[in-house]
């Protein structure tokens, strides 16, 4: 099978919209869905799409088929890498649609649909990134990466779980260890990457626990703990990333 890789600039009628990726992607169980309730993603979107079509790239098969979806924006960074914000994920698209002396490219996702991934097709969509990023004379790419084996470990500080390496070296994470081998270096924890707030209704539809005690809930697919007040109806879920630097 042969892969292309195209620009929602070059291909929209195959892109059509980062909503719609992630309303398929969580219908697909790629995404959690709890991420419906990321308020700057619903708020932000459509914004993205419209600005920077270079910057989104679908993956399609010799059939026209879409086998996966990258997104990123510009952005205007901080130099010293340890200065990147800890907002992660929700500084970068704000900051890309607020901010215009843009000098870093952020890669926000890279989803390979179930029946294409154990292909390489992860680290292809990368190297997308890396290129486009060099070829708009961009100073680095930054990624806020989220380990994909961290939900397993919801207790864990990121920090700690940062320092399980295996023998080679490269860390126990296969996200992680994707992102090293194309020579991606962890350069930070953005602690509040993503904040997804909602009404206890809203978290139970889309998490399916009853979240009916006020305190910390273990939920599936976070990587940390949700906050929950019955009192006040409302739950919040902060998530940390891995400031990844190219």
């Amino acid at each position: 099978m042969s892969v292309r890789i195209l620009t929602a600039k070059q291909v929209p009628a195959l892109y059509v919209g980062r909503a719609h990726w992630e309303h398929k992607f969580r219908n697909e169980g790629l995404w959690p869905r709890f991420f419906e309730l990321s308020r700057h993603s619903d708020r932000y979107s459509e914004l993205m799409d419209e600005r920077y079509p270079q910057f989104q790239f679908v993956a399609v098969d010799d059939a026209d088929r879409v086998i996966g979806v990258a997104h990123s924006v510009p952005v205007s960074a901080p130099i010293a890498m340890e200065s990147l914000p800890m907002a992660g994920w929700d500084w970068a698209v704000q900051n890309s649609l607020t901010n215009s002396n843009h000098n870093m490219l952020c890669g926000l996702s890279v989803t390979v649909r179930a029946a294409y991934q154990g292909r390489g097709l992860g680290s292809l969509f990368v190297r997308q990134l890396i290129s486009a990023s060099a070829s708009q004379g961009f100073t680095r790419l930054i990624v806020p990466a989220r380990p994909v084996l961290k939900q397993n470990r919801p207790l864990c500080p990121m920090h700690l779980y940062l320092s399980w390496k295996r023998s080679d070296g490269l860390h126990h994470d296969p996200w992680i260890r994707t992102h090293q081998r194309l020579g991606g270096k962890i350069v930070g924890v953005c602690d509040c990457s993503m904040t997804m707030t909602g009404r206890l209704e809203e978290w139970r539809k889309v998490t399916g626990e009853a979240l009916d005690t006020t305190g910390k809930h273990i939920v599936a697919g976070c990587l940390v703990p949700i906050e929950v007040d019955v009192e006040v109806d409302f739950a919040r879920y902060i998530e940390p990333n891995v400031w990844i630097a190219y």
